[in-house]
């Protein structure tokens, strides 16, 4: 199911947006889900909601707690990586 989450994610490739829907009625572990810069291994840093984001590192986080209790509907850039997203491309991995 990585493919059908990264497929419905691919406008992240050439979009500015900050915040992407992720497909319903997946398998996914939205846990080990990880979100790059370009085609490096720079992995942003998954944070617990928007209070918790760097204003230099940025990183990203889920609309609501990945506690088990809701199911996250869209993961949202910090706003240090939004604006780093404007020269780059973002990626999303699911291993």
């Amino acid at each position: 199911m990585g493919a059908v989450l990264a497929s419905a994610l691919g406008d992240v490739r050439a979009s500015t947006q900050c915040e992407y829907t992720i497909p319903q009625n997946n398998s996914v572990d939205l846990a080990a889900v990880k979100v790059f810069i370009d085609k490096t291994s720079l992995a942003l840093a998954r944070v617990a909601d928007a209070d918790a984001c760097d204003p230099k590192t940025g990183g990203f986080h889920y609309d609501v707690p990945l506690d088990g209790a809701h199911q996250p509907h869209s993961i949202i850039l910090c706003p240090a990586s939004c604006a780093f997203d404007l020269l780059h491309t973002i990626r999303v991995a699911c291993n």
